[in-house]
């Protein structure tokens, strides 16, 4: 069985330097420590108010690496038009979906 590392990410964060955010330093590390494939969300995601755009932006990234990184897409339900940002994503290759709330 192939391994799939599902827990990884890209992008920055805004209270911590993270080491190397690129896609491509990404498909280095995951080749040095043996592992053929991984579902990669986007960190800034997280944190962003709204994260929806920057979905485009994620799978943009991981484009020259496809068939290595897979596109884990973000949501906030509360968001208007979270149905059409998690059908776009889907549409584009997305393996999965994080959903996150406001936290109200």
């Amino acid at each position: 069985m192939m391994p799939v590392d599902v827990h990884t990410s890209i992008g920055g964060v805004p209270y911590r330097d993270v080491p190397h955010p690129e896609a491509g330093i990404l498909v280095r590390v995951l080749a040095r420590e043996g592992v053929k494939r991984a579902w990669v969300g986007h960190l800034p995601s997280a944190f962003a108010d709204d994260p929806h755009p920057f979905n485009d932006a994620l799978i943009e990234a991981l484009a020259p690496h496809a068939g290595v990184l897979a596109p884990v897409i973000t949501v906030r339900a509360e968001r208007t038009g979270w149905e059409r940002a998690l059908a776009g994503g889907l549409a584009r290759g997305a393996v999965a979906v994080r959903a996150y709330d406001s936290g109200a």
